[in-house]
């Protein structure tokens, strides 16, 4: 992934080679053959990618670790804005293991491990690495560089990369799916996106709380765990809870319960979102059930 940013303050668009030569393409130019320019970088894209590039040896490392030498890397894809690794495995990942994963890919950061960049001869990388240098497929060449978070994960790799784990700060898992048979697709963030993540993610808890005028903390799991009962995007949760909410008080208000009846019926439960959840979606599913009946 080329570096994007401006040269003489003309932004660059694309980054490519073209044989012997590496083309710049730029919006517009305000330079000439033979004129002194300087290049600027842009600080931010460049970062975030390091940290995702890192991220994924990290996060292969990690899922080495909890499933099994027999995972590989079966492809990759790093920006920016997150970072997606393939793995070989034979079955889908449950919530524990991605987790776990997790929890590893951060214990690596909190260790601030060393991540060595070294060219070796292609014999001598094989004889000190083994044969899961190739993970990102066949080198040519008679010399390899190799990416060596230290004790961990090596892999040949031409990538720019951060020089210790802790540079990282935090990765956060935030997909997995099967993407085919013995295929599994992981997505992540690390460093600044993980914990832009975080932030949105506590204001998403404080959203369901208060759509259910609840007091006191929940969970992110929580969260996820109620949008799957009611087969919703945990991003969509608060408006699905308050459209639950609102239909029920209007059933009940038709059904003549008095206003302390009908609180009563959606009071719910402190620092508990999913039970809440579950329990508004039977007194929903329940009280259309009694109102169909009345008006018959």
């Amino acid at each position: 992934l080329n570096d994007t940013g401006y040269i003489n303050g003309c932004k660059v668009l694309d980054v490519y080679n073209n044989g012997p030569h590496i083309i710049h393409e730029m919006e517009s130019i305000n330079f000439k053959e033979g004129d002194m320019i300087i290049g600027n970088i842009n600080d931010v894209r460049r970062t975030n990618t390091m940290r995702h590039h890192t991220a994924t040896h990290v996060v292969g490392g990690a899922a080495r670790i909890i499933l099994g030498d027999h995972i590989w890397q079966g492809g990759s894809d790093v920006n920016q804005d997150r970072g997606r690794l393939d793995i070989t495995h034979y079955d889908t990942l449950t919530k524990n293991e991605i987790k776990k994963i997790e929890k590893t890919a951060n214990d690596a950061i909190k260790s601030k491990i060393p991540v060595i960049k070294d060219i070796y001869p292609k014999d001598l990388a094989e004889k000190k690495f083994g044969f899961t240098l190739y993970q990102g497929g066949f080198v040519p060449g008679s010399e390899i560089r190799v990416l060596n978070v230290k004790g961990f994960d090596a892999q040949a790799c031409g990538g720019t990369h951060l020089d210790n784990t802790k540079e990282l700060e935090k990765i956060r898992i935030i997909g997995s799916k099967k993407v085919q048979d013995g295929l599994i697709r992981l997505s992540y963030v690390a460093g600044e996106v993980a914990n832009k993540l975080e932030t949105e993610e506590k204001e998403l808890c404080k959203s369901v709380m208060n759509a259910f005028g609840l007091k006191g903390d929940t969970s992110i799991e929580q969260i996820e765990n109620a949008a799957d009962y009611l087969k919703t995007q945990k991003n969509h949760l608060p408006n699905t809870i308050n459209k639950f909410i609102k239909e029920t008080k209007t059933i009940l208000e038709k059904m003549s319960l008095t206003e302390s009846e009908i609180n009563e019926k959606l009071s719910f439960y402190n620092n508990d979102v999913e039970k809440s959840v579950e329990k508004l979606f039977v007194l929903w599913k329940k009280t259309k059930k009694q109102y169909k009946k009345m008006r018959k």
